[in-house]
């Protein structure tokens, strides 16, 4: 507890002393049509200004690579089924169920079939992702934990994270309605409501319109029945949760308690959680 207390605070210190404002800057590659503006606000969040769209696109890959190339990488190397050459042995059985699709295989003909400004925007955005990775002064720390060196980017890898967030997107074992399920049937119903909320103003974009739609978590918090319940699309709340349940204690009881928290737990946890790597 003491060292998980530690870490929190180590964590809010380094946000409190790191936390970024607000910048801006021009950007001048060689091989740009003209000069590109990006600022970002005090959320880190770009803006990218150019006069050609292809100069825009190379300078949104070359800050994707600068910001987040680990978690591309690990995108890429999901639906390719390559993640086990990067982490080991842990992944191999992820890497097998991958590899049936030959998605690698079949991003490569993807590309192979892109004409026009289609390519030319494909070979930009892969052309700044990678003079992103070379301006990095060190790799990612991630690489410095797994003893590994990031490996230039592809065209296909690009198609390679459209194949990956299929595999997010989509639950092919219907666990999360399942767990959904079994929330509701042991769960008191506050405790569901909370769990399954639609929406809420935390799950708002940062910058854009308020799209809370505040009639339908009322109706959500109105109704307890299964059938007016869609998990679907729903956003969740990784907070933590306690309650008590009313329930005679006894030799038999304390192991239907048990094996009863025991599930409701890993339900919480399928449906809190995004499936880690």
């Amino acid at each position: 507890m003491k060292k998980c207390l530690m870490l929190l605070f180590l964590s809010l210190f380094a946000l409190t002393v790191f936390a970024q404002s607000a910048w801006a800057e021009d950007f001048n590659f060689p091989g740009l049509s003209g000069t590109v503006t990006v600022t970002e606000d005090q959320y880190g969040i770009p803006t990218i200004k150019g006069d050609a769209e292809l100069d825009v696109v190379f300078v949104q890959g070359y800050l994707h690579a600068r910001d987040r190339f680990f978690q591309m990488d690990l995108m890429r190397r999901d639906a390719a089924g390559e993640l086990s050459a990067l982490v080991g042995r842990a992944a191999l059985q992820r890497d097998r169920k991958r590899r049936v699709h030959r998605l690698r295989a079949i991003a490569r003909q993807v590309v192979s079939r892109v004409t026009g400004q289609e390519r030319a925007i494909l070979a930009a955005y892969t052309e700044g992702v990678n003079a992103g990775l070379r301006a990095l002064s060190v790799r990612p720390f991630e690489y410095l934990l797994l003893r590994g060196e990031p490996v230039p980017w592809r065209p296909e890898d690009t198609i390679l994270c459209i194949f990956a967030m299929y595999f997010q997107l989509n639950d092919e074992d219907a666990l999360r309605d399942r767990a959904v399920g079994q929330l509701h049937d042991v769960l008191p119903p506050a405790l569901f409501r909370f769990l399954t909320v639609t929406g809420t103003p935390w799950d708002a974009p940062m910058v854009g319109v308020h799209v809370v739609a505040r009639s339908v978590v009322e109706s959500h918090v109105d109704s307890h029945d299964p059938a007016d319940h869609d998990p679907v699309g729903e956003a969740t709340v990784s907070n933590v949760i306690s309650y008590s349940t009313a329930a005679p204690v006894g030799s038999s009881g304390v192991s239907t308690i048990t094996s009863t928290f025991s599930a409701v737990v890993d339900s919480i946890q399928t449906v809190l959680m995004w499936e880690p790597f």
